[in-house]
């Protein structure tokens, strides 16, 4: 039988062998393998996140349908750690399940703030932009709230739009501009008529 102790041998600790281990024998070698107090503390909460993402897995692949916080909450109490932090370190690393994208450039903070960011493209996007302006967490929080927060305006009134109900005038596939109804969107056209006018 394979040794425990070399069961979880990888910088996230999961390993081929890992995956097709039944729950007991898995658990026991994520036990012996769970992250101490460490001064690399981003490393700590990828390696936790990622083993217990195995460990759901094995669970539910043995035939035993059981809820997820009730899997971790079990695991938390094995391995001595608090089960709701657990919770956020699996959501993390779901959100980032490929390991070359964890640029270790951006602290496990970071991520944790991108993981809130439902496109993967706007991910990508704020990700390059931490890295490439050295955001920090508090400025990538911030500003990801502002994009989120900007309103529309009207371009002929520029009178706030509602996220719904908004007309939009597209030129060659290209969006010109939002309007609030069709009074403004003809009294741009007919200004812009004028001013084409006036021109020549």
């Amino acid at each position: 039988m394979d040794d425990p102790n070399n069961l979880l041998e990888t910088s996230t600790g999961i390993t081929k062998e890992t995956e097709q281990l039944d729950p007991p024998i898995l658990l026991d070698s994520i036990k012996l393998s769970w992250p101490k107090e460490s001064a690399i503390k981003d490393d700590e909460q990828w390696i936790k996140g990622d083993m217990a993402i195995e460990y759901i897995k094995s669970i539910n692949s043995s035939g035993t349908p059981t809820s997820e916080d009730t899997i971790l909450e079990s695991l938390a109490g094995e391995v001595g750690d608090n089960h709701r932090s657990l919770g956020v370190y699996v959501w993390v690393s779901r959100a980032f399940p490929d390991r070359n994208m964890r640029d270790t450039r951006l602290k496990w903070s970071h991520y944790r703030i991108l993981a809130n960011v439902k496109a993967h493209d706007d991910r990508i996007y704020w990700m390059d932009r931490s890295i490439n302006e050295k955001l920090g967490t508090r400025d990538l929080e911030e500003m990801i709230a502002e994009s989120k927060n900007k309103t529309k305006k009207c371009l002929n009134c520029q009178k706030s739009l509602p996220a719904k109900g908004r007309l939009k005038l597209h030129k060659d596939r290209i969006l010109v501009g939002d309007f609030c109804g069709y009074g403004c969107l003809g009294q741009y056209s007919i200004q812009t008529i004028s001013n084409r006018k006036g021109d020549s």
